[in-house]
């Protein structure tokens, strides 16, 4: 029999260049759960809630519930977060997005199954390069 693990995400998480892909990614998809998932998951991954918190000035439980499944952050405790990390939103151009959604489309019910959608480094480098 095959042993098989679950799959984390935070183990693909090693950099800011990997974290912006993956989070481009989420915001490709257009799914505000998903969105505020992927932060969390990234949150949890790099330094920990309770740093993310002392960092943006955010209570740590603030932080699960908004981040969690179903959270619905306010778009200031996003910038906060996502500075935390290293990285920022950046506004593109729709045909671009639309270039992008088309690429998750694909992949769209898989993330949900999972709750956590890999993105390879091809991906993550062909983000990159955008």
């Amino acid at each position: 029999m095959i042993k098989t693990a679950p799959f984390r995400v935070e183990d693909y998480l090693d950099g800011p260049e990997t974290i912006a892909a993956y989070l481009s990614e989420a915001l490709a998809t257009e799914d505000a759960k998903y969105v505020a998932r992927a932060i969390g998951n990234v949150a949890r991954s790099t330094q920990g809630m309770t740093v993310i918190a002392r960092e943006t000035g955010l209570s740590r439980e603030g932080l699960y519930k908004s981040l969690g499944t179903d959270g619905n952050p306010e778009l200031a405790t996003v910038i906060k977060v996502l500075r935390a990390f290293g990285v920022q939103l950046a506004a593109t151009e729709a045909a671009k997005h639309e270039l992008a959604r088309a690429e998750v489309e694909g992949g769209r019910s898989a993330a949900r199954m999972s709750r956590a959608r890999p993105v390879s480094r091809r991906a993550a480098k062909r983000q990159h390069k955008r």
